[in-house]
């Protein structure tokens, strides 16, 4: 029964999501890597590119700005459709993660993919790089992720379906996970970026 639910699981989330978002049962962090939400990042940001390809960027153009606070973060799609997320961040040797999941309701009973994507529940990724009044968000590759499945080379715990992963790892896998990825530009490739400029 356990096996046919999470099958049908896997179905729901990859009609939502088209699998192409690296989520996790599990947060990805553990209550010692926790810190605050930078004060820098607090505010206003307006999106440059949503991970977009470069032929794309220029939809960003009418997105109202993100708004992060202490805890969460506001959310725009590109027809203005807003939605909450839950933040957490958290560090590991020297590099910046937000942990995100969904909170609340969307607004008009409608909901953007920022807040879809958490809703099973589940969490997602990002490294987080704040370079003055530039922010990148850099989530998790997955595609290398799912290669790395394939290629036997990633012992990370998940239910598979046709076209989706779904990570059951711990916290505690998560975090050995990027203290050995962290830092490579193959698991937070420049291409998934989601680049905002500073709201003044």
């Amino acid at each position: 029964m356990a096996r046919w639910n999470g099958r049908c699981l896997v179905g729901v989330v990859a009609a939502l999501l088209g699998g192409c978002v690296v989520q996790s049962f599990h947060p990805f962090y553990t209550e010692e890597s926790k810190v605050d939400a930078p004060g820098g990042i607090i505010g206003q940001w307006k999106p440059v590119r949503l991970g977009d390809t470069d032929e794309e960027k220029t939809k960003t153009a009418n997105v109202k700005p993100w708004v992060f606070s202490k805890d969460d973060l506001q959310t725009y799609d590109k027809k203005n459709v807003a939605s909450t997320v839950e933040t957490q961040f958290f560090k590991l040797d020297g590099v910046l993660y937000c942990d995100f999941t969904a909170r609340g309701s969307p607004e008009q009973f409608e909901a953007n993919i920022y807040w879809t994507v958490n809703i099973v529940p589940v969490h997602t990724l990002c490294k987080v790089e704040l370079e003055g009044d530039r922010l990148t968000l850099k989530p998790v590759s997955y595609s290398w992720m799912k290669n790395a499945a394939e290629e036997k080379k990633l012992s990370l715990p998940y239910v598979a379906g046709e076209d989706l992963m779904l990570f059951t790892a711990t916290p505690e896998q998560w975090e050995a996970f990027l203290k050995e990825h962290g830092k490579d530009p193959e698991v937070f490739p420049e291409e998934d970026d989601f680049v905002f400029t500073r709201v003044k």
